[in-house]
């Protein structure tokens, strides 16, 4: 059956509409979910839980901070979302003390390295010298709009990148470069399924459905290392119905772990046996 032309049992019952907040603001929202906490979810279960209760942030990685800073510098909310941390000498008690006192002033921003600031700007340059990515993101349109619904008891939420007015959508991604072998295209490919763009992507485009916009979906992905090659996809059919089935499968897991209250990542809460992989076979005929 076609994922896609299923009957709208799918995955809205209510519409809340258009959120107009802060990227803060957005993050800070846990009564309503995205991307990001469902990941978590299918990560960690526990962990999820406990970022629900406020007890756990996901911590900032060099690879998160070098998106929210060419995101940044492109939407134009640098520096009302990200700064770069002044040059302090943290040897001595007082560098110390002004670069924690840096960071509390700022602790709802993203804080960049000068460095990674100089490396974000260089990405930026990429993009905007890019004329496939400039046919999108020179479109009019709008950055960082939030949009937000409910659906069978959750609460759902995006943060478009850059919603075109035409209503397709364009989502930044820095990248790391394809590993010995891979083409461009193979190593997105295998970028989409292991950090779960595919499932973003699903969860937007059905929010734009949602907001009566139809269009495509892109990716605009930049190397964040140099030359900053800049690649856009669109997303195909195919990704999309995966990301589809792949939500309703893990909304239908989250309301069995609410009402059971159970929050075991799978397989946990019990003893495994656990045997050799098939990997290993050959180093059974090593004479060692």
């Amino acid at each position: 059956m076609d994922i896609a032309t299923t009957q709208e049992d799918s995955l809205t019952q209510a519409q809340d509409g258009n959120w107009e907040v802060s990227n803060h603001e957005y993050h800070a929202t846990k009564s309503y979910l995205g991307n990001t906490a469902l990941n978590l979810l299918v990560e960690d279960p526990y962990l999820f839980h406990l970022w629900e209760q406020g007890k756990y942030e996901k911590p900032s990685t060099k690879a998160l901070r070098l998106g929210s800073g060419t995101d940044a510098i492109l939407s134009g909310t640098f520096p009302e979302e990200c700064v770069v941390q002044p040059k302090v000498n943290g040897r001595t008690k007082a560098g110390k003390g002004d670069k924690a006192l840096f960071g509390l002033q700022n602790r709802h921003k993203t804080i960049l390295s000068q460095a990674e600031y100089d490396t974000c700007r260089r990405m930026a340059d990429a993009v905007l010298a890019d004329s496939d990515a400039m046919s999108l993101l020179g479109s009019p349109g709008k950055w960082q709009q939030s949009y937000r619904w409910t659906t069978k008891g959750h609460g759902l939420k995006v943060r478009f990148d850059y919603l075109l007015d035409s209503g397709e959508e364009a989502q930044l991604k820095t990248r790391r470069r394809p590993k010995k072998g891979r083409t461009p295209l193979e190593q997105w490919q295998r970028d989409m399924w292991e950090f779960a763009y595919y499932r973003g992507a699903a969860l937007y485009t059905h929010a734009r459905k949602l907001m009566g916009l139809a269009g495509p979906h892109y990716f605009v992905t930049v190397y964040n290392e140099p030359p900053h090659s800049v690649f856009v996809y669109e997303t195909d059919k195919s990704w999309l119905d995966l990301g589809r089935l792949h939500l309703k499968q893990i909304l239908k897991e989250l309301k069995r772990r609410r009402e059971q209250s159970d929050w075991l990542p799978k397989g946990g809460g019990k003893i495994t046996l656990c045997g050799a992989p098939e990997w290993t076979a050959n180093y059974l005929e090593l004479d060692i």
